[in-house]
This record gives C-alpha cells, structure tokens and sequence, in this order.
C-alpha cells in the first residue's frame, strides 16, 4: 500500500518547526512511511537534505539562479519563478503519486489540488496562519487568496487550522463541511509533559545578570512588524533591575545587537536549535508578546502562537496585548499572566506599577494548565485527519 506524503511549502525549509513536528508525527503513526518536502532553494543551501528521515527537496527558480539588479525585470522573473516552482512541484507530485498531498500555503492550492486530483492523492490543506490576512498584505493580495481557498478548499480531504477562531472562519466564509475541519494548535514537543517544566539559570550565567534582576524574553522573529524597536525603546528607559533578552532572528538583528552593546540590560541570543529552545526559554522570568498595532491583521489578532505555548510550559510569567484576542483570553483564562493595553507606553507602564514578585508567582489553575501543554496533547489528532 502506498503511504508517501509530499508537503509542498512557499518556504526555504530552515526554520519550520510545525513542519518537522507534523511529518514526524505521521511517520510515528505509521500513517506514512516515507515523507517528502518540496521547498525553495537559495544560494547557500543545499538542494536535497535528509533531516531524521525526512526529505527536504529545495527547488531552484530562475529568480535566485540567475539574479538581476533591474527593478521590472527582477519583478518579471520573480513571477515567472513562482509559476515556475508551481509547475515542477505539481510534475513532482504526479510522478510520484504520494498517497497524501499536504499544502501549506493558499497560493499552492491550485497545483496541489489538481496534480494531488490526478495522482488520486489525498488533499490536506493546512496552513500556518490566516493566509489571506497576513500582516503587511494589501488589500488586492488578500482578494486574490481569499477566492483560491474559495475555489479550492472544498475540495481538499480535510483542512488543519492552527487555533479555533481561525477554523470558525474557515467553517463561515467557506461552508467546510465541519468534519473535514480539524484544529492543531501550534505546541511545542515537551520533554516535561504532566509534571514541571525545570527552571534554569542560562541567561543569567551567559549574559551576567544579577539574580534579583527580572529576566523579560521575546523570542521569535526580529521583524518591525512584532513591535521590537518599542521593546527597545522602552527598556533603554528603564533600570538595570529589568532585562530583556531578544532570542531568535530576522531583518532588525542588526538593530538589537548594536542596543545590546551600549545598553548593559539588553541582550541578544541568536536562534538556537529547536530541541534546545526550552532550556533558554526556562531561563527568563516573564515572556512578552506585545504589539503596539491598533490596525494588526486578523492573522495576528486570532493566532496563538509556538512562542505562546513556550512560555507556558517553561512557568514563564505571560504579558501580551489586548489586541491579540486569543492568547489574551487564554491568559485571562487560565491565569497565566497579564493582559494590558496595545498603546506604545502601556508596556513600560505596566512594568513600573507591577510588583516585582508578581512576576515569579504563579497560580495552581495556572500551574495545571502549564503540565499539560505540549505537541503529546495534539498528534493523536493526525490519526483521524489522515485515516478519515
């Protein structure tokens, strides 16, 4: 019986950590058998890798193999290399003839489901977050990719969302029928599952920091759009009994660490691997997913993400903004942390009138629901996504 799945992904494959859980978790299952991920290739990476058994193929486009200066004709061949990767994915897939095709991405809908159609694969579409409300997106973008889920969605074998608000959308725009609907949240693997996650003192022996200090962390994507010049601002005003250590990568990299060498409490780790991600997050005494943006996409306000789940299962003290509806709930919920306003100087409001031992105390309720985080609480759901 033939028990192959190819995961095709607008991504380069080097940082997908949702990815890897979901392929290793139906090889656990023994729902596949063998596993392939069709991706985008970039000088500086290789083009076929073999991660633990599973096959990452990074296809290359004429856009990254024969780069041009000229702003049109980089736009003519950066279009042209997307139809490109979209013909050699779905030739791929009908050569191969997988017995599931898994999308992860509404602009791969239309290949995926007709080469997926004519290699009589089934069709799982599962994107990362509300695709057609990413933040930064304009207006025609988001038309264009609301009416390919339209016209395709239906007729995918079922559709994996990563919270549930994003799945009632889904269920209300598109009329899914509700048991080909199915929510994953995004969880890490915990090492830990049911008891404690074990604190430790990492980023006070790597960076110095003195043992009554509060040790803030964002973890996650250095981009503008997460609120990270804010963070900056608001803690070279603040004094050295409050630190923040920004761990993770992205475009304002260069921006935190030339902070974290005139400031003597800000501090940059880069991205670490994902098997060790806990043990630097256990380190910190609060987490922070603050985003000043009262125009924020729908995408961010309903997501629920990785960083989240993290910060729960390490005892991390939570702060996030009211315009993250989700999480703010949760933490609202279960008594995880504070919820506070989403102007730029609420975040530096709230840390100057919280107490201190506010921040290293954390309730039963909350304590339960941190042992019981982790992706253990939602694999067995591939059993039913896949064997539908």
């Amino acid at each position: 019986m033939n028990k192959t799945a190819t995961h095709i992904f607008l991504s380069k494959l080097t940082h997908e950590s949702r990815l890897e859980k979901i392929c290793r978790t139906t090889l656990k299952l023994d729902l596949v058998n063998e596993i392939e991920v069709l991706g985008l290739w970039e000088s500086g990476l290789k083009a076929n890798e073999n991660f633990d058994g599973l096959q990452f193929y990074r296809i290359s486009t004429i856009s990254k193999t024969r780069p041009v200066k000229n702003r049109w004709l980089k736009l003519v061949f950066a279009i042209f290399s997307f139809f490109q990767f979209q013909l050699l994915v779905g030739i791929r897939i009908f050569k191969t003839k997988p017995a599931f095709a898994v999308v992860h991405n509404a602009a791969l809908l239309p290949i995926g489901v007709l080469a997926g159609k004519l290699a009589k694969s089934k069709i799982i579409y599962e994107p990362h977050e509300l695709e057609s409300e990413q933040p930064g997106m304009s207006a025609i973008i988001s038309t264009v990719i609301r009416n390919i889920e339209k016209l395709f969605i239906g007729r995918c074998h079922s559709v994996v969302c990563v919270s549930a608000p994003i799945a009632k959308f889904y269920s209300q725009n598109f009329k899914i029928d509700l048991e080909k609907l199915f929510v994953v949240t995004n969880q890490p693997e915990n090492p830990h599952y049911g008891t404690e996650y074990p604190r430790t003192q990492t980023f006070r022996q790597l960076f110095n920091i003195p043992e009554l200090a509060i040790i803030f962390l964002y973890q996650g994507g250095l981009d503008e759009s997460r609120g990270i010049q804010d963070y900056l601002n608001t803690f070279t005003k603040l004094s050295s009994a409050f630190h923040i250590v920004f761990m993770g990568y992205g475009e304002m990299e260069k921006d935190v660490r030339a902070y974290a060498s005139k400031y003597g409490n800000i501090h940059f780790k880069e991205a670490v691997p994902v098997a060790e991600i806990l043990t630097y997050t256990s380190s910190a005494d609060v987490g922070l997913i603050v985003i000043p943006d009262p125009d924020m996409s729908s995408s961010y306000r309903l997501s629920l993400s990785n960083k989240f789940f993290e910060y729960a299962i390490c005892g991390l003290y939570i702060c996030v903004s009211d315009n993250l509806e989700l999480m703010s709930r949760i933490i609202l919920e279960e008594e995880l942390g504070s919820v506070i306003g989403s102007a730029k100087e609420d975040l530096m409001h709230w840390i100057l009138t919280s107490p201190q031992e506010n921040f290293k105390v954390l309730s039963k309720k909350s304590r339960l629901f941190r042992k019981n985080v982790g992706w253990q609480r939602e694999e067995e759901k591939y059993n039913t996504i896949y064997r539908a």
